[in-house]
């Protein structure tokens, strides 16, 4: 059965049109079905922008199987009240098995900024075969231009741990939970983002800073702005996925001694996830066992620590005892790949 959700803004859904693997349409779903286009009918004279999201449901747990959406643009000043445009979707039905296609559902819904209709649990199904993340972060996340290389962001390397994944690397030196929400960059991140869209935060590395633009204390407010994250996210229809902070050099006190420089944030962290059911890929867990096993003298080779003329953006060498090379990189993005699998997120079927 084909569902029609209509809301209380100036367009509803007046037709979802499937046609079956023939190019027939059809009133039913299976595998090689086709959702071609849904028609959206003008209600009132208003006209601002909003989302056409089509999902395939399981509806006998409620999980999404598949999303997809389309902009109506705020441009179409000369849609007249009752008149119907249709909108093309093309999304091709892929039901998993084992579920009963007699038990699945096509929906429609006409949203405007945020999507509230979906869950994010519903967004946790099967059968994705593209994604987008969006990444929040500090400097050991973000992209680094040619002249700072080999200086490099894990964020810089995740996309090459997928296939048909799109990474969006918002992530800015310096930054903790706090600065990052205050100063309206999760926010420029939701305008930009689609239903289904994951968000991953990490954070932990500069928010015991002393400056009070970034200060935010584990156990109170970093718990809260994270919180912020997470609930924001949900509104926007967006899977959060909360991660442990990497670690720094000078965690290493011999060769094989290791004590974290990230005090509570690893473990304010986990107490979020767990508390508001969130996904958590544990890196700073993966970190600190893999510099234990592999000892000061061969990490280092991970970190932008080297003596002169190994590169030419360095010509007197580095002591940067926090930032990564191009290897640091890919390694915390090959943990934050393991924890993706560990925890069975949809994006694990994506991997490499």
């Amino acid at each position: 059965m084909l569902n029609v959700e209509v809301t209380d803004l100036p367009y509803e859904i007046d037709n979802i049109l499937v046609h079956n693997k023939d190019g027939f349409t059809v009133m039913s779903l299976a595998s090689g079905s086709v959702v071609k286009s849904v028609d959206v009918k003008k209600i009132s004279n208003d006209t601002f922008a909003s989302k056409i999201v089509v999902g395939l449901f399981d509806e006998t747990n409620g999980k999404l199987i598949q999303v997809k959406t389309c902009n109506i643009d705020s441009s179409n000043s000369d849609w007249e009240k009752d008149e119907i445009r249709s909108f093309d979707i093309n999304m091709n039905v892929s039901i998993p098995q084992g579920v009963n296609p007699d038990n699945c559902n096509v929906r429609a819904f006409v949203l405007n900024g945020k999507l509230r209709p979906l869950s994010e649990k519903a967004y946790l199904g099967t059968g994705i075969d593209s994604a987008t993340i969006w990444l929040t972060g500090d400097s050991q996340t973000c992209t680094y231009g040619e002249n700072l290389k080999p200086e490099t962001g894990w964020g810089e390397k995740l996309a090459e741990q997928f296939n048909n994944v799109t990474v969006n690397n918002e992530a800015l030196g310096g930054q903790s939970s706090k600065s990052f929400y205050d100063q309206g960059r999760l926010q420029k991140i939701l305008a930009n983002s689609k239903p289904g869209d994951y968000l991953f935060v990490m954070f932990g590395l500069n928010d015991d800073k002393p400056e009070e633009y970034r200060r935010a204390e584990a156990n109170t407010t970093y718990k809260e702005y994270l919180r912020k994250f997470v609930n924001e996210a949900r509104e926007y229809g967006m899977i959060p996925v909360l991660l442990t902070s990497g670690e720094r050099y000078t965690a290493f006190k011999d060769e094989f001694t290791v004590e974290s420089t990230t005090g509570d944030y690893p473990e304010a962290t986990r107490a979020v996830a767990k508390e508001l059911n969130v996904p958590l890929v544990d890196v700073h867990s993966r970190v600190i066992a893999n510099m234990r096993r592999l000892g000061k003298t061969e990490y280092q080779k991970y970190y932008m620590v080297f003596e002169a003329g190994l590169y030419p953006n360095y010509p007197n060498g580095s002591g940067d005892r926090s930032h990564y090379r191009e290897e640091g990189a890919e390694l915390i993005a090959s943990f934050v790949m393991d924890g993706i699998k560990e925890i069975n997120l949809p994006l694990a079927s994506l991997a490499k």
